[in-house]
């Protein structure tokens, strides 16, 4: 019988054959570049319409409110939150790395298909197909690490995926807002362009990096299920892993709710900065990209606890200080809340897969994606009412009071990771 691992080693049972990668060989170094180049297209294509929201929102004969334009990011990460343990469960039995090749496959084509969206619904059908085939990435990204690195190195090389992720949502946002010149359409069709070929940089680093064939599994569909069931009862009924979920579901819901309507904020009065303009406050998803390199190694000397809570103040304080009206104190602001939140994703991404260990780091992979998007679908888009109703300021204080509440039961959780084991599924 087994458990979710509480000590630092993982177990060794359910990874693929071959040995384990680590710093200083040629595979390690392709691995990350797969990863990083995945981390760019899935969320490059995710997040473009970001930057063109009040393009889209301005789209002759759709009349859309804010909160309706913003339904075009959130349809995409309900479709990935939606979907995410479907491709766990094809993962089992396919494998990671086909799996992850299908899963960018179909992101790729549907960003290449929203571009000749007929109708709002029509694009909003696509996003959510996109969701789906994004879904694949987001949820084995943690797994695939897990499986194939040293176990001391996950974190590092969890933060280089991340940074991944942040040069993806970095490109995606401001490629869209900078060609906002040629309309949302050309914007989505250079993301999209850009994205193909980050996927195709993936497949070849990923195939030279490719574990070794494993063993014979009993691959039978009875199999899978009782697998999948339990992996499932166990990974939801685990509180530690509880409060990572509940951690990130506030915390990305929060960070797509800020970019949101960051954009609206702007364009208001009394700045009323152009797209364009505002795009240049994207590149505040630079700060992720470090952030994310410094929580892995920070993780490692100093405890993932530690380096998890200064993270998530540090985001309480940038997010503070974007209720200043000065344009340079909103920078900052976007720019301190970015940087801690893609240091807090790059320390429980890690975290969650170590908790669970390759038995069982599948399905806690997955889940933990399912409350990533599951928050940036639904509080990205929830916390545009008070936004649309009360103003800048009463937004900021629902997302800070949001945040707080949730760090601090997570953090309660946390702390009882060497207790809350269920006795009658420990490893005899």
């Amino acid at each position: 019988m087994s458990t979710l691992t509480h000590t630092s080693e993982p177990r060794t049972a359910g990874i693929a054959a071959g040995p384990m990668l680590g710093r200083g060989e040629a595979r390690y170094r392709l691995l990350l570049l797969a990863l990083f180049a995945a981390g760019v297209v899935t969320f490059a294509q995710l997040y473009a319409p970001q930057g063109v929201l009040p393009l889209i929102q301005a789209e002759r004969g759709w009349n859309l409110s804010t909160s309706q334009a913003s339904l075009t990011i959130s349809a995409a990460t309900f479709g990935l939150a939606a979907s995410v343990l479907v491709w766990a469960v094809l993962a089992k039995r396919f494998g990671t790395f086909p799996i992850i090749c299908a899963s960018l496959a179909i992101t790729t084509v549907m960003s290449f298909l929203s571009v000749a969206a007929p109708s709002f619904g029509a694009l909003l059908v696509i996003r959510v197909l996109l969701g789906i085939g994004a879904a694949g990435m987001a949820a084995l990204s943690v797994a695939y690490i897990v499986e194939r690195v040293n176990p001391g190195d996950v974190p590092v090389v969890a933060g280089i995926y991340v940074s991944g992720t942040t040069i993806g949502g970095l490109s995606g946002r401001v490629v869209g807002a900078g060609l906002a010149g040629f309309g949302w359409r050309g914007s989505l069709l250079a993301v999209a362009v850009t994205s193909l070929l980050f996927a195709a940089i993936f497949v070849f680093a990923g195939w030279k990096s490719r574990p070794r064939p494993a063993p014979h599994r009993d691959n039978s569909a009875a199999a899978r299920t009782t697998t999948g069931m339990s992996d499932l009862v166990l990974c939801l009924t685990h509180r530690p892993a509880l409060g990572l979920y509940a951690l990130i579901f506030v915390l990305m819901g929060s960070l797509v709710a800020l970019y949101n309507y960051f954009s609206f904020h702007l364009t208001d009065p009394p700045y009323g900065l152009s797209t364009a303009a505002v795009g240049l406050f994207y590149f505040a998803y630079l700060g992720g990209t470090v952030g994310a390199r410094i929580a892995g190694s920070a993780a490692g000397r100093f405890g993932r606890g530690r380096t998890l809570g200064v993270a998530v103040a540090l985001m309480l304080v940038g997010a503070c200080l974007t209720l200043q009206r000065n344009l340079v104190g909103l920078a900052a602001g976007l720019l301190l809340f970015t940087t801690a939140f893609f240091a807090a994703h790059a320390v429980a991404s890690g975290w969650v897969g170590q908790i669970a260990g390759p038995q069982h780091s599948a399905t806690a992979s997955a889940l933990y994606s399912l409350f990533y998007y599951a928050g940036s679908a639904i509080l990205g888009w929830l916390l545009g009412f008070p936004y649309q109703h009360f103003g800048w300021t009463p937004f900021v204080l629902a997302l800070t009071a949001g945040c707080l509440v949730t760090a601090t039961l997570s953090w309660a959780l946390l702390r009882r990771r060497d207790s809350t084991a269920h006795p009658g599924l420990r490893s005899r």
